[in-house]
């Protein structure tokens, strides 16, 4: 059974935009200093980074976005796998950008800072993006490179690197048309949206992801919507910016909202302008969702999840106003769906848990130089048609209204077999979310002696809990899942209480930390590493 977006959402249209003069003196600038047909990385916090990726592409070449956070080593690694031709970087970011083009041999005349040097900053004759563009003001004007039909698909604009949930990360090849058709899908689903008003939205830099680059640097500017954009997240600048700008919209990962929300100084500001907070770069958590709602009960506020995946060319499925707590929302326009069971065998029956497949125009090209990858990930069917195999664990729900939600479970590989009964950890996880003792929670498989695996449940006790004993909370907790669980799903193991819940930067949880955390203190076998 194939799954679509609803049938009151519009076929696509668009127009293309105007381009910026800084984009033409970078363009022009950029062909004087031979940057043409080439890969140009960004590591970058800085707003000039589309200005200067629309540049790169006039000219023909790609952009690789590179992650802030990232080491030496693995920007080293990421720049030697893109065979870079030139390296723009933040300044505040330049010692870092300097050793990892060392490493891999890039001359230090084709490494461009964005911003101004910091004083102890090294004494290389490196260039700034304003001096390339008072360059570009006085050269010869240059004609856009002119794709030729059928490039679009074919050629990449963007190098992403994926999320690396199964494994290292991944240079995902974005294409021109790809990342066009994404931005107008979701322009599509929200176009039926009951504020029609310009927004103001506030989000948070860096963009080098590709949810920050599609769902909210191109999705904003597409819809005309004036947008905030902070160098990082810091709670008091953000609550600030929100009561200056009347903001609107929020895009959020999910542990800035939980940096927001656990922050004494919330309440002390004016956020009665928010209509809406969208979640995206990983899946809202029912206990996330469920926190929002309780701190601001009578606001109104809207909680979106944008459900998104490197490899589809970001999003898959957007909530819409007709919010159904724990679903991803609707499939985007031209999205088609298919579920699979492990046996291979299709999933045509809603509330059946399965592994998602996806057919859209903004599926990526595959992976840069590594074709095995491609092979496995990117799946032609017999009519041609190319499938993405997502190795997420999700399920379609019937609304009242007759429509259909996407529903995120889990990973695939994030599911235990429990006496022959598949189990999806997110899905306990989301039930005991609902416990008043519980703040946050995660759930690992464990094995026995025997190779036996068995639930294992940490938990974060809420202020309620905090005078409670953790026998009586593990007493409610075990009461609050026999109740409503078929026995496989009932702990059989004790509950280990812990002060947080380690997750990644963009809000994904570390199980994998869990389990070695269990073997240092002698509970079970460590994960592979």
């Amino acid at each position: 059974m194939t799954f679509t977006s609803p049938s009151w959402v519009s076929a696509l249209t668009y127009a293309p935009r105007d381009a910026e003069t800084v984009e033409d003196f970078l363009q022009d600038a950029f062909k004087q200093v031979e940057l043409d047909q080439g890969r140009c990385p960004l590591l970058t916090c800085a707003i000039d980074f589309l200005a200067i990726s629309h540049a790169v592409h006039r000219l023909g070449g790609v952009v690789c976005l590179l992650s802030t956070t990232a080491t030496v080593s693995e920007l080293a690694a990421q720049l030697q796998l893109a065979n870079v031709k030139a390296l723009f970087a933040s300044a505040d970011l330049e010692s870092r950008a300097l050793e990892a083009a060392q490493k891999v041999g890039l001359a230090s005349d084709l490494i461009f800072l964005i911003g101004n040097r910091a004083a102890s900053s090294s004494h290389l004759p490196i260039r700034n993006v304003d001096q390339l563009a008072n360059l570009g003001s006085t050269s010869p004007v240059m004609s856009p490179e002119k794709l030729r039909k059928g490039q679009g698909k074919s050629l990449p604009a963007y190098i992403c690197f994926s999320a690396g949930t199964s494994g290292h990360r991944k240079a995902v090849l974005l294409s021109h048309c790809g990342i066009i058709a994404n931005v107008m899908q979701i322009c599509a689903l929200e176009r039926y949206s009951s504020v029609k008003k310009r927004k103001v939205a506030l989000c948070v830099l860096p963009f080098a992801h590709s949810y920050g680059l599609i769902c909210v640097a191109y999705n904003t500017l597409c819809q005309g919507d004036e947008i905030i954009i902070l160098p990082d997240f810091q709670v008091a600048s953000v609550l600030n910016a929100i009561e200056k700008y009347q903001v609107n919209l929020l895009y959020f990962v999910p542990t800035m909202m939980e940096r927001l929300l656990n922050d004494d100084a919330l309440r002390q500001h004016d956020l009665s302008s928010v209509e809406s907070v969208c979640i995206g770069g990983s899946p809202l958590d029912k206990s996330l969702h469920i926190r929002i709602r309780r701190a601001w009960p009578c606001s109104g506020w809207k909680v979106k999840q944008c459900y998104v995946t490197t490899e589809a060319g970001t999003a898959i499925a957007i909530t819409n106003d007709n919010v159904w707590m724990g679903s991803g929302g609707f499939v985007l326009p031209h999205v088609q769906a298919k579920i699979f069971r492990p046996d291979g065998s299709e999933i045509y029956e809603y509330d059946e848990v399965g592994e998602l497949f996806i057919s859209s125009p903004s599926l990526a090209l595959g992976y840069l130089a590594n074709e095995d990858a491609t092979k496995n990930t990117f799946i032609a069917d017999e009519e041609g048609v190319r499938w993405l195999r997502t190795g997420d664990a999700v399920m379609f729900c019937l609304s009242a209204e007759g429509h259909e939600y996407l529903s995120i479970i889990d990973r695939m590989k994030d599911s235990i077999i429990v006496k022959d009964l598949q189990l999806a950890l997110a899905e306990l996880e989301d039930h005991l979310a609902t416990h008043d003792f519980v703040e946050d929670v995660a759930v690992i498989g464990r094995k026995d002696s025997n190779g036996a695996e068995w639930l294992q449940v940490f938990v974060v006790k809420s202020t309620k809990a905090i005078t409670a004993s953790e026998q009586l909370v593990t007493e409610s907790i075990h009461a609050h899942i026999r109740s409503q669980k078929a026995r496989p799903k009932w702990l059989q193991t004790r509950i280990i209480f812990l002060d947080y819940i380690p997750r990644t930067n963009d809000g994904k949880k570390m199980r994998r930390a869990l389990r070695n955390r269990l073997f240092r203190f002698g509970h079970g076998p460590a994960a592979r590493l």
